[in-house]
């Protein structure tokens, strides 16, 4: 549904499921981890590119399902991570 509603900037498959659901847990670790870095699957990951606050209103509208210009930043920490959801 959140794939509907992202007008285009989520590719809707399975592969592109599994991306996602690391890119939630990246969200959930830095959610809960202040500061400018964080770590995910034993890496750490400098310069976040969004707050703990952020974060934590992505989630929530991801839950939601809803796409706002906050959601969208979850597009920030894809790319950080090095992985392409259209």
């Amino acid at each position: 549904v959140l794939g509907d509603k992202s007008e285009g900037r989520i590719k809707q498959s399975y592969e592109n499921f599994l991306k996602f659901r690391i890119v939630v847990e990246a969200l959930n670790k830095i959610q809960g981890q202040s500061g400018h870095s964080f770590a995910l699957d034993g890496e750490l990951i400098t310069n976040k590119k969004v707050t703990a606050t952020e974060a934590t209103n992505i989630l929530s509208n991801i839950y939601k399902c809803r796409w706002t210009p906050v959601t969208k930043k979850l597009l920030l920490v894809a790319s950080q991570l090095g992985i392409s959801l259209h």
